[in-house]
């Protein structure tokens, strides 16, 4: 009923599921673009690629949280980020991931103009992490949007000739729409159980 997906760890009543993320919104031309890449995904690799659910760029592991830091958690996560301008970032090219369990792999659009950006939002959240015993981020994060996903570990047997063709794919729809890759970051959330905080940065 999951689709062959796996949990990353055992669920235990009272632990919340927690992550931080960048929300996406996806127009009709970078909606376009997941559609040719997941059909493209399944033509060339023969696995059954589906999109993902929803669209974000994560900036923190997925942790498990007991209920009753969930509040003092997010009222962290707030006051880190509480005058954090907000900035653009552009997607640049196309890579292919896996989960830190190879259990799952995935299709992404990878930040270019940002990277620097987000790492800074890292060290704010990162902090955060460490006061309270959970893991940080990766010491070299490679962020990402990713649209489409599949069973199994495929980053080795994947040919990097099928990853040009994914990223030729998304150069002639840039080529197309100019800069409809490029997006403005003006909040970020925390997923947290069925929660979701929001934390809209400065614009000023």
């Amino acid at each position: 009923m999951h689709g062959g997906r796996v949990r990353s760890f055992a669920h235990v009543r009272g632990n919340w599921a927690t992550y931080i993320f960048v929300p996406v919104t996806v127009d009709k031309h970078l909606g376009n673009l997941v559609r040719k890449l997941v059909k493209a995904a399944r033509e060339f690799t023969g696995s059954d690629w589906q999109c993902v659910d929803d669209f974000h760029i994560s900036v923190s592991r997925t942790v498990v949280l007991a209920h009753h830091c969930i509040e003092p958690f997010t009222d962290s996560i707030k006051t880190q980020l509480e005058f954090v301008k907000s900035f653009i970032i552009t997607f640049e090219g196309v890579e292919l991931y896996t989960n830190d369990e190879k259990t799952r792999s995935f299709l992404g659009l990878k930040v270019g103009f940002g990277h620097s950006d987000l790492c800074n939002i890292i060290a704010h959240t990162d902090a955060v992490m460490q006061d309270f015993h959970l893991t940080k981020f990766y010491l070299q994060p490679s962020f990402h949007m990713s649209v489409g996903w599949c069973v199994g570990d495929l980053t080795e047997s994947v040919a990097a000739e099928t990853i040009t063709c994914f990223n030729k794919l998304m150069l002639g729809q840039q080529r197309d729409h100019g800069d409809s890759f490029t997006m403005l970051v003006s909040e970020f959330r925390c997923k947290t159980g069925n929660r979701v905080y929001v934390y809209p940065l400065d614009d000023s």
